[in-house]
């Protein structure tokens, strides 16, 4: 199920109609009655690019990604991630698939290998306490060997879950997604 949907004509995150009955998001949108109304939509599209693997800020890492979504959407200074918008996170996280889970792993196994191979100056530069390389050079050049595999099979990985993700939310006619009794049922 799609809760949040990025519009791409004026790029805003767009909530959809069954998500707004589910508790934690009412929870968000209903106290924004009693604040202003632009913190709660920000706060849903802060946990659309948090939570989402179809959000661009999926590959930063999880320690600088919370700051960078709420400095990139504008909130204010003092502002704070509260509980209920950690429990409407935790909540969004449930409703991945087993394919979306997967994929998202390998996305952060993809960033464990950018890391080793940023770093291969100082783990080439590292010894033993007699002298010998800890990090043999074939290690690092058997790495970027693989590289080209790596990035294809992520590639791949990310087609099977927009695949997935076009086949959950309704079947396509044309470029437009068919109603619930258009397939002849």
């Amino acid at each position: 199920m799609k809760l949040f949907e990025l519009n791409r004509t004026n790029w805003d995150v767009e909530i959809t109609p069954e998500a707004v009955l589910l508790q934690p998001f009412q929870k968000l949108i209903k106290r924004d009655k009693t604040r202003n109304k632009e913190v709660a939509t920000k706060e849903l599209a802060l946990i659309y690019h948090y939570c989402d693997i179809r959000s661009d800020f999926l590959g930063i890492e999880e320690e600088s990604k919370m700051n960078q979504i709420i400095e990139s959407l504008h909130f204010p200074k003092n502002y704070k991630v509260d509980k209920d918008v950690l429990a409407a996170m935790e909540f969004y996280k449930k409703f991945k698939t087993p394919v979306e889970t997967l994929y998202e792993g390998a996305v952060i196994a993809s960033q464990a290998i950018d890391s080793y191979l940023r770093n291969t100056g100082d783990l080439l530069a590292e010894r033993t306490e007699k002298g010998a390389v800890v990090t043999p050079l074939s290690v690092v050049t058997a790495s970027l060997r693989n590289l080209s595999t790596i990035m294809r099979e992520l590639k791949s990985a990310y087609k099977e879950v927009v695949k997935e993700q076009r086949d959950t939310t309704g079947k396509m006619k044309g470029s437009k997604e068919m109603n619930m009794f258009e397939d002849g049922v």
